[in-house]
């Protein structure tokens, strides 16, 4: 199993969420994890992130994972699995510039793409999952990535 490291900074102030990102049988992968909150000045009109800390319902918590091959070999056909953080909506903004993403309903048991979904509503009735009926997360990297390399993957969710 990868060597997994999760990291908030947020913890300086006594805020982390328990992060159980997985580098799905990877090993030499590393996965760093860090929530943060985007801050606008209305001062000089600027904006930077900041801490995920003290969230107040509805604000939005960018997370961004680092995926690090920590091994002397290019890894290929990585996938990293992270589940949505408890206390927490997914609004349906993952990025990875150099992968593959697609979603989970059912608590990590089956992935695909969000429209292709379904829930069950009642029985024999469905329904298209939405962006908020999202579980986990699976990033599957297109490209090998060689010893050293990171990957940076993010996907945004709502505190609530």
């Amino acid at each position: 199993m990868a060597k997994l490291i999760l990291l908030c900074l947020a913890a300086s102030v006594g805020c982390c969420w328990a992060l159980g990102s997985r580098a799905a049988a990877n090993p030499g992968l590393e996965v760093t994890i860090v929530a943060e909150r985007l801050i606008a000045s209305e001062a000089d009109q600027s904006i930077a992130f900041a801490p995920a800390a003290n969230m107040r319902l509805g604000e939005q918590i960018y997370y961004t994972l680092r995926v690090r091959n920590v091994s002397e070999q290019p890894i290929a056909n990585a996938i990293i699995e992270h589940p949505i953080p408890r206390n927490t909506r997914y609004v349906g903004a993952a990025q990875g510039p150099a992968a593959s993403i697609s979603v989970s309903v059912d608590g990590g048991k089956n992935y695909g793409e969000l429209r292709q979904l379904v829930m069950s509503t009642s029985p024999g009735a469905t329904r298209r999952a939405a962006a908020e009926d999202c579980t986990h997360l699976r990033f599957r990297l297109r490209y090998p990535l060689l010893p050293g390399a990171t990957a940076l993957l993010r996907f945004r969710a709502e505190f609530r």
